[in-house]
This record gives structure tokens, C-alpha cells and sequence, in this order.
């Protein structure tokens, strides 16, 4: 069952039962990192606003959780949580979140994302591997899109990039093989398409977000 150092879940112990529908306990202020890792048997979590802080890595190869609700306050997704959750399919994040740190959603089954207003920064390979994932709009104000944060997304067909990206580390796009269309709301476009080095793509059309770049 749950294990807990005070206020925070520090892990499960044992396996959870296939198709446990989790409800967090509402005292609960903390998750500690992978307290859920590797848990087949979880379905459907629920975690209460009172939950500041998620561990890296909470959720990491929960191949079966297909519904999660997130707190509304935490302002990370650190490293690996959702990593390998093959069966979560879509996800709301708070508006609260600011960061998306590294392989965040890595290799889940996500077939659609709302990234919120709020995030500055998307990791390196956050994304990476989602192979369901068709469409991503990436919010006004974002800053930083790490290294491969998409590769691999190979249904991935569209992408729109706000004018705010300050930094595009390298290859974002990298194997998104069905990509055809990117959207750049900005003045640059030409700057830009020089940083996303998407390889595969051969005409290249300096555009806004009315129209395409690729």
C-alpha cells in the first residue's frame, strides 16, 4: 500500500492490483520521485490540489494508466514522469506548469497535448517517441525548446512555433517523418528554419503562422 514520510507518498509498496482507480489522499503535500514506477496494474489517478510537488519519474512505464488529473499549483513535470505510459492517450496540464523538464512524456501514447500559457521551457527529448501524437501548438511565451523534445513523433504532421522561442537546441523535429507543416508566428522565419534543422524536408518556405514555413 502507500507509504508515507510525513506528509509526503514516498512509494508503493507491493504491486497494485490490475485496474486500480487511485485517488491521492487529500493531506498528502508531496510525491517522492518513481514512487509509481513500474506499476502495470495502475489505471486512473487522482491527485488533490493540496499536492505541490511531483517527484521525477513518478509515473515512469505505467503501460496501463490511461487517465490522470494533475494538480492545479505544481510548476514542474520533472524528468520521466509520464515516460513510457503507453496508454495515456491525452493529459491536461495546470496552468501553473512553467517547466517540462527532459524526457517528461517521453515514449508515452499521448495522442494530443494542450501545452499551457504558462510554460517557458520544454526539455530535451520531453516528447520524444510519442508516436500518436498528430498536432502540437506551442504556447506564446515559451523560450526554450530543447534538443530532439520531438523526435521520433513520426505521425506528427503540424507544429506551431511562437514568436517568444529564444532558443531551439539541436534537431527539436528530428524523425518526425510525416511532418509537412510548420507555423512560425513571428518576423524571423528564416532564422528560424536554420535552427530546426529538419533534415528530411526538402522545400523549404520562409513563412508566418498563416501559412506554412514547411
Amino acid at each position: 500500500g502507500l507509504v508515507y514520510l510525513g506528509d509526503i507518498l514516498y512509494t508503493y509498496k507491493g504491486d497494485i492490483p490490475e485496474g486500480t482507480e487511485l485517488e491521492i489522499p487529500a493531506h498528502t503535500k508531496g510525491i517522492g520521485a518513481q514512487a509509481f514506477i513500474n506499476q502495470p496494474g495502475l489505471s486512473k489517478v487522482w491527485i488533490p490540489d493540496g499536492v505541490k510537488l511531483l517527484g521525477q519519474g513518478i509515473f515512469n512505464w505505467c503501460i496501463n494508466l490511461s487517465e490522470i488529473k494533475l494538480p492545479n499549483g505544481i510548476k514542474t513535470i520533472y524528468t520521466s514522469t509520464f515516460k513510457k505510459c503507453l496508454s495515456l492517450k491525452q493529459i491536461t496540464i495546470p496552468e501553473s506548469v512553467t517547466v517540462i523538464e527532459r524526457a517528461a512524456f517521453s515514449g508515452s501514447g499521448l495522442q494530443s497535448v494542450i501545452i499551457p500559457s504558462n510554460v517557458l521551457t520544454i526539455g530535451e527529448i520531453a516528447f520524444k517517441d510519442c508516436v500518436g501524437l498528430k498536432q502540437i501548438i506551442l504556447p506564446d511565451g515559451l523560450a526554450y525548446l530543447g534538443g530532439g523534445a520531438f523526435n521520433g513523433c513520426t505521425a506528427l504532421v503540424t507544429a506551431y512555433l511562437p514568436a517568444s522561442i529564444q532558443e531551439l537546441r539541436g534537431y527539436p523535429f528530428l524523425n518526425c517523418n510525416s511532418l509537412t507543416c510548420i507555423f512560425y508566428d513571428g518576423s524571423s522565419a528564416e532564422q528560424l528554419i536554420d535552427k530546426i534543422n529538419v533534415d528530411q524536408i526538402e522545400q523549404v518556405k520562409p513563412s508566418y503562422r498563416s501559412a506554412p514555413i514547411f
